[in-house]
């Protein structure tokens, strides 16, 4: 019974673990980089899952995962804030 909660546990973490690798490649833009603070965010926790996923703590590594697509996402709306207000400032 042990053994299947702690497989569940893994291929649970894996597969959020998995999604944030997608979205990774997905979205490291140029564009989404220059929100700087925000995808630093965003690596150092995807980084900080692996690391956790590889040593089995499996509950924290799909917490990690997730705050790192949550960095993420934030990168991506702060890069297109900052492209509208460009391209309002670049209007006459």
């Amino acid at each position: 019974m042990l053994m299947w909660l702690v497989l569940g546990c893994a291929v649970k973490s894996g597969i959020t673990v998995l999604k944030m690798d997608q979205q990774y490649a997905e979205m490291n833009t140029a564009e989404n980089r220059r929100a700087q603070f925000e995808w630093s965010m965003a690596e150092e926790y995807r980084n900080k899952a692996k690391e956790e996923y590889a040593s089995s703590q499996f509950e924290d590594a799909e917490l990690l995962a997730a705050k790192s697509i949550d960095w993420m996402n934030k990168a991506q709306e702060r890069s297109s804030e900052e492209t509208e207000t460009t391209i309002k400032e670049d209007i006459p």
